[in-house]
């Protein structure tokens, strides 16, 4: 059993995705919906797995920012579903919900954010908040079994 550290990113661009060899996977503006994320995010592992003389996928590990967009909840349900049939078909998921890294102008900080949908400062409430740094989806490793 091997483990890989996958070296990729997903952007989203206008209808479908760019990938390039870079370490991180992040999201644009563009509305990208969990089920083409996880087909997208699926080819690669199958990718990876077939170069690495792979006969199965035993693991995933995503990691998703938190004002990525994505829902956790919803890629564990279609992930699930663009896996069956394939060689990552039962496969166990493993998702880290990223914080997404901001800078407070009023108190002059940096300060991390969970939820998009609170969007003020947790130490003086300013709603001023410039996001520095959110991961968006990444494809974090993947645990294959050789042949």
């Amino acid at each position: 059993m091997s483990i890989r550290d996958l070296p990729l990113k997903i952007k989203a661009i206008n209808n479908g995705l760019f990938f390039a060899l870079t370490g991180e996977v992040e999201q644009t503006r563009d509305v990208m919906h969990e089920i083409t994320l996880c087909q997208r995010a699926l080819e690669i592992v199958e990718q990876q797995a077939l170069a690495n003389h792979a006969t199965r996928v035993s693991a995933v590990w995503l990691k998703i920012g938190a004002f990525s967009c994505v829902e956790p909840a919803s890629v564990s349900f279609c992930f699930e579903l663009v896996c069956r049939g394939t060689i990552a078909e039962g496969c166990q998921l493993h998702i880290e919900e990223q914080l997404a890294e901001c800078w407070c102008p009023t108190c002059q900080k940096y300060v991390q954010l969970l939820s998009q949908h609170v969007r003020r400062c947790p130490d003086c409430g300013s709603d001023r908040l410039r996001i520095v740094a959110d991961d968006g989806f990444q494809i974090q490793r993947i645990e294959v079994i050789e042949e």
